[in-house]
Order: C-alpha cells, then structure tokens, then sequence
C-alpha cells in the first residue's frame, strides 16, 4: 500500500493505472481491494493457463468475464472481502480451458509444502503455452496507454454470439418491428446483434442483469427501447420477453422504476454519436454502418 498511496508531502501522487498480474490468489485479491478502495483504475489478468487461442480475448469488467476460471474466483474473493467487483477490469480468454491441472508427482504427494514456490502456492501446475501471458500482457499494456492517453476504444467485452443464436435474435426483432412498431423494412444482420446484445449491454438483461444463458431459449428479446426515436442501433435494449411485453403494454414509465429507465438511458448515450441512418436505411446492402470503430 506504501507504493501506491499518494503522499502531498513529497508531491507523490497515486499511479494513473496499476496492472494486475500476480497469481497468489490472497495478494491479488489484497491489491484489487486496495485499488477499488482507494479509486485507482485497475485491470486485472486472467488466467493465460490451458488457454491457447489468442482470437478469443476480451477486456471487460470482471462481473462480465465468462469461462476464465480465476475471475470466478477472483469475483468470490472480492465479495468476501467487502469489494464490489464492479470495479475491476479483466483481461481473460473466453476459450474453455483445454486442459487441466496436472497431477502431483509421487514425490509432491509425499511432501508438498516442499514443492510450492512460496507459502500457501498451490503445489500442481497447468501447462501454459508460452505465448498465450505475452499476449495478454500485450493487450494489457496497450489498453493501458491508450485509456491514460484518452484514446479509447470498444473491445470485445464478453465472448461472441454464435450463429445459430445470433439469427434467432435477428428473427425475432424484424417480427417485433413488424408486429409491434410496423415497421416492414427491417435488415439487420449477425454484426448489429452482436454489437447490441453483446457490446452495448453485454449479454446481460437491461433491466434485471440476467445473463443470457441462465435465462434460456426464447427469454431475452432485442426490442426498441424508446418508441420515438426510431429504430437507430443506439435505441435498441435486450431484455427479457415478459419485460418487453410490459413496456409494450403499459409503457416504459409505467412499466420500469425510475432508477432502471434512466440506467438504461445512460447506458445509450454514448453510443448514439456512433451510428449514422436506422435499420433498412443505410445504403445499398440496408446495414447501419456505424462512424466510429466498433
């Protein structure tokens, strides 16, 4: 704490970032506490063990990380220390692990307070591919200069839609455009999906944070969120069925608490300069193409 605490006296301020890439799980969980305390931006690593697909990395917030065994952890030992995850970020792999811890040696098992690097490490290892810490260390770092310089960026923060469910979701919002707002010249494609379930909200329900594959097929819906503006990639919410259903009756003031329409306003905003003309109207193949980078 005495490294990062800053000091009046001497001019000393605290660190602009702190990157996170120790694997004690005790120590770690000790400085993300402190950096979350003391509002320091922190990023932490993920587990680069068992993980060799360097395609399937992903910066997002840790309640976010899916498939990366130390931020289940990690999220476990933040909340019982009184942290709200919330506010440490992740640099994880949504690839499965492809292996697993290997087994101790006959000799470990005879002694394995012998065999860890300090006290309280775990004694097993998991094979690691020699590339796959570099370039997550690369990622971190780059996402790093990049946020103290003020050039940000929109990474992926949660794995991808696969096909099959990104054409669900596709389906289902041109028949709620149709049925619900008449609108007959709906396009959207895979890339406007996933930028909306994936990118803008996370995979996760607008109102209540359910994830969603713990609500299962046919419970989350892509709908429009404010009926007057139009059917533009910004104004577009998922959500679960029966809550759409709702709005789509009483109306989103009657339907949602106060606190939760205007989270969800502000979750938008800064995606509205993003995107040029709504669905159907963006030149000859009928996709929004958005001015910034996605």
């Amino acid at each position: 704490s005495e490294l990062l605490a800053a000091d009046p006296s001497t001019g000393k301020a605290k660190p602009d970032y702190v990157v996170d890439a120790i694997d004690d799980l005790t120590t770690k969980t000790e400085l993300l506490k402190y950096c979350a305390v003391h509002d320091i931006p922190v990023v932490m690593a993920g587990g680069a063990g068992a993980k060799a697909d360097f395609t399937r990395l992903c910066l997002g917030n840790i309640n976010d990380a899916a498939r990366d065994p130390l931020a289940t952890k990690m999220r476990y030992f933040l909340k019982k220390a009184g942290v709200v995850p919330g506010k440490v970020e992740v640099i994880y792999s949504s690839e499965p692990p492809r292996v697993a811890l290997l087994p101790l040696t006959e000799e470990q098992k005879a002694a394995p307070h012998e065999f860890g690097v300090v006290d309280n490490m775990r004694t097993r290892v998991i094979p690691v591919l020699g590339t796959s810490p570099a370039i997550m260390g690369q990622a971190m770092a780059a996402h790093v200069i990049c946020s103290v310089a003020g050039q940000t960026f929109l990474p992926e923060y949660v794995p991808p839609l696969s096909n099959k469910a990104a054409k669900k979701y596709a389906e289902a919002l041109a028949r709620r455009e149709k049925t619900v707002h008449k609108n007959q010249n709906v396009i959207v494609d895979r890339q406007d999906i996933e930028f909306i379930a994936m990118q803008v909200w996370r995979g996760k329900c607008a109102v209540t944070g359910e994830r969603m594959e713990r609500v299962g097929g046919g419970g989350m819906v892509i709908t429009r969120w404010r009926p007057e503006r139009g059917d533009g990639l910004d104004n577009y919410i998922l959500i679960r069925k029966t809550i759409a259903e709702k709005i789509d009756s009483d109306g989103i003031e009657a339907a949602l608490e106060k606190d939760v329409v205007e989270r969800i306003d502000a979750t938008l905003e800064p995606f509205r300069p993003l995107f040029t003309p709504p669905l159907g109207q963006a030149g000859e193949a009928g996709n929004v193409t958005p001015k910034g980078p996605i």
